[in-house]
């Protein structure tokens, strides 16, 4: 299913990059659990199930002016697959500009994520998977 479950992963992203609310949604319902969570790194808490991403995607566009999210790699890690980004922007309250690579540890049970964990290193994200670099 990991296989799946990486291609899942990069439809979903370049959707979210495109601000393709439709395509999104419909991975959505296909790929994310109900009971899915995820944890931003810019953001404090945690967001969950289908609600709380449409809330996640509300909060960036008001914590950042100018955001772009560049998609990299995504690695196939059995019931994770980590997603490599690079994030660009401009704080909108504070004005200063960011840009700085990000790892996504997305966590699955079958196809459906279940959890998804935002790291600002690689060995980070390893390690929440119980891997090593």
């Amino acid at each position: 299913m990991s296989h799946e479950n990486v291609d899942a992963m990069r439809r979903g992203l370049e959707a979210w990059r495109r601000g393709d609310v439709k395509t999104v949604g419909a991975l959505m319902d296909e790929f994310i659990a109900p009971e899915f969570e995820i944890e931003p790194l810019y953001l404090e808490g945690s967001y969950r199930g289908h609600e709380g991403l449409w809330r996640l995607w509300s909060d960036l566009e008001d914590f950042w002016d100018e955001y772009r999210l560049e998609i990299g790699e995504l690695l196939d890690l059995g019931d994770h697959v980590l997603a490599t980004s690079r994030v660009t922007g401009r704080g909108r309250g504070s004005g200063v500009p960011v840009a700085q690579r990000m790892w996504i540890l997305w966590t699955f049970a079958g196809k459906r994520a279940v959890r998804a964990k935002s790291f600002a290193s690689k060995t980070e994200a390893l390690e929440a998977a119980g891997l090593r670099e």
